[in-house]
């Protein structure tokens, strides 16, 4: 496997640990979504590269807020609302020479998580998963 694969399986990993340590039944009731998002970029297109994100929400539960910060930093501003389970959204984000970010997730089901420092420049994915 390689080592893109290895990092995003391992993140994974915690995401399910960390949710299956939470023990929150889902709730269905997020609203009807598009099936693709688009969500404009959060910094000005001169301050950095824009790579282009899909997040992924494979939960029964829906997204009710993604936050989103350099990886580190304790800035974390919201970048996604309402991402229904089953649904994917394109995020722009301005990154720096690392291209690592952390990701604050709050679901409808009252569980939250956050996944640090992900590389998105390695394979532009995230998924949210159980």
């Amino acid at each position: 496997m390689s080592r893109a694969g290895s990092k995003l399986a391992a993140i994974l990993t915690v995401i399910v640990a960390a949710l299956a340590a939470g023990g929150a039944e889902a709730q269905n009731s997020a609203p009807a979504a598009s099936a693709k998002q688009r969500v404009k970029p959060q910094a000005k297109a001169d301050s950095g590269p824009i790579v282009a994100v899909t997040v992924t929400n494979k939960r029964k539960a829906g997204v009710v807020e993604l936050d989103v910060a350099l990886s580190g930093s304790p800035a974390f501003k919201p970048l996604l609302k309402n991402l229904s389970p089953g649904k994917q959204a394109i995020i722009n984000l301005t990154h720096d020479e690392n291209c690592a970010f952390d990701f604050y997730i709050k679901y409808d089901d009252g569980a939250t998580n956050t996944v640090p420092n992900v590389n998105v420049c390695e394979d532009g994915k995230l998924n949210l998963v159980e």
